[in-house]
């Protein structure tokens, strides 16, 4: 046994994706997911040693003590169920465990209610966490029953960062970055996310950063008619972001790593 409490085999111990490191000679990270049992992020590599191929792997029996600091904020959206895709891919929803984000922000073109409802299932606190924008297809209610929409845009204070929401197809042309840097500017945000094209992006403009989470259904778009299922999880500390991006890439998640921090 492992300190706190955890079951270890060939492990390293870390409490968020950035904190991990893998042993010497591991040769690939594969997958780095939110843990039903607690706030542990784990991940599963393999390596050789003496020509023998080992696996890494953490089971969380007791969970870590929680990182106040640390906020979890989910980027998701172009869901395009059922019009344009059947379903959430099986691998994203084992990743997405209910009730262990702070924060959802979603792009918009969620299209029914139950892909709404699902988003509220992820955040901690459904009632005022989960930060929805209107998207170019979505005909459902933002808060049922009281006949309001999702409003064109939101804004988001998340530690130090002020971070914008927009489906984005009223920013024309789409997905230039030029025109999502006015529109981060006329925002007044940090970071901007935005959507519509279906494809992930992400790019830094001076003291911002704008990204764009893709379809996390991998919906055909004007731009790519079968693009990489995509969602971005970041990791918010005070003045420093953390964005893990995951991909779905012929059936293996794939996870990058993009770093930003609020200038003074």
């Amino acid at each position: 046994m492992g300190r706190r409490g955890v079951a270890v085999r060939e492990c390293a111990f870390f409490h968020s994706p950035k904190q991990f490191r893998a042993p010497p000679a591991a040769s690939q990270t594969m997958i780095a997911l939110l843990s039903p049992q607690s706030h542990l992020v784990v991940s599963v590599s393999h390596t050789r040693r003496r020509r023998r191929r080992v696996v890494l792997c953490v089971s969380c029996v007791e969970p870590p003590p929680p990182r106040d600091a640390m906020v979890l904020v989910l980027c998701i959206g172009d869901l395009h169920v059922p019009h344009r895709t059947t379903d959430l891919p099986a691998k994203f929803r084992k990743l997405l465990v209910p009730g262990k984000i702070q924060h959802v922000l979603c792009t918009g073109d969620l299209v029914t209610k139950e892909s709404y409802d699902y988003l509220r299932s992820l955040c901690a606190n459904p009632g005022g966490n989960v930060h929805v924008v209107h998207g170019q297809y979505d005909n459902l209610t933002g808060v049922p029953g009281n006949g309001e929409t999702f409003p064109e845009t939101r804004t988001v204070q998340v530690g130090e960062f002020s971070i914008g929401v927009v489906h984005g197809h009223q920013i024309v042309p789409w997905g230039d970055v030029n025109a999502l840097a006015a529109c981060a500017r006329k925002l007044g945000v940090d970071v901007l996310v935005s959507g519509h094209t279906c494809v992930f992006s992400s790019h830094k403009v001076g003291d911002r950063l704008l990204l764009n989470p893709g379809s996390a259904t991998g919906a055909p778009s004007f731009e790519n008619e079968n693009p990489n299922p995509s969602f971005v999880l970041m990791d918010v500390n005070g003045a420093a972001l953390v964005a893990y991006v995951y991909e779905l890439v012929d059936g293996d998640v794939k996870v990058d790593k993009i770093e930003f921090s609020k200038r003074c």
